[in-house]
């Protein structure tokens, strides 16, 4: 480990992989946050910051599914723009929403993975949705 003194990024109250620290006064651990806990916490602020509004309308065109109707995030996306949800202020607030899906009564996970279909998402394999009736009996477990 190096000597704080000559750690200029400590210095500086940058991320410090010598000191394992941020630099500057309470010396507060790199890691003291999960890296779970940091991506919850970025993603609920991010879906914040987008506004109610916005998640309403997503959650409106996810309601407004028939059941039984199984989409990729991206689908989702598409078809909230084509029914005149307006785009968020930033792109990432899109992924927030889709990470709240799980948490749905309304979705479920297939347990199929996708390919992306737009240019600019590259093909990436991403989880399919199943559009599902929230007052369904759950098998006991």
């Amino acid at each position: 480990m190096k000597d704080r003194d000559y750690c200029t990024r400590h210095k500086q109250n940058l991320p410090c992989p010598f000191c394992n620290t941020v630099g500057g006064e309470g010396d507060l651990p790199l890691f003291a946050q999960s890296a779970e806990g940091a991506r919850d916490e970025a993603i609920d602020r991010v879906v914040k910051n987008a506004g109610e509004s916005f998640t309403a309308q997503v959650w409106a065109v996810i309601r407004a599914m028939p059941i039984g109707t199984k989409f990729i995030g991206e689908e989702l996306r598409l078809r909230c723009l084509a029914l005149g949800v307006e785009k968020p202020h930033h792109h990432n607030a899109w992924g927030g929403v889709m990470a709240q899906l799980p948490k749905s009564p309304l979705v479920e996970k297939t347990g199929v993975r996708r390919k992306m279909q737009t240019k600019k998402s590259h093909a990436r394999e991403t989880a399919e949705y199943i559009r599902v009736d929230p007052s369904r009996q759950q098998p006991p477990t």
